[in-house]
């Protein structure tokens, strides 16, 4: 098996995978930014969607791109209270921006059917 991890080489600078600083056709050269650690989970709070904000989210922002969604398709970002509104006018903007709600609202996800004591592994999502 091979040492080489396709995520991995996208990595931090300095990597194994780092972009040289003459960079690869597609790239500009410019050092790649690692992520912070997670849990394997995801974070134990959502997180605001700014990238490089790592602060509880308080808002969902709910968009959708009408050339690509139908209008009932709804997508989500979050937004701590600093940068709601610039992630606002960002969407807005585009015409994407559809209403936000606190993050309080949104339904909370249930685990996957495998994580869960009474789930069967042979039955099928219809049979439940």
């Amino acid at each position: 098996m091979s040492d080489f991890d396709l995520l991995g080489s996208l990595g931090s600078p300095g990597s194994s995978g780092s972009l040289s600083s003459s960079g690869t056709p597609g790239h500009s050269g410019r050092p790649v930014e690692s992520s912070p650690p997670h849990h394997a989970n995801g974070p134990e709070s959502p997180q605001c969607s700014r990238k490089g904000c790592r602060q509880d989210a308080a808002w969902a922002l709910l968009w959708n791109n009408p050339k690509i969604h139908t209008p009932q398709r709804r997508k989500t970002w979050l937004a701590c209270p600093e940068h709601r509104d610039w992630l606002t006018d960002y969407l807005s903007t585009r015409g994407f921006f559809r209403e936000a709600v606190p993050v309080e609202s949104l339904p909370r996800a249930s685990p996957p059917a495998a994580l869960t004591s009474s789930s069967s592994p042979t039955a099928s999502p219809s049979e439940g």
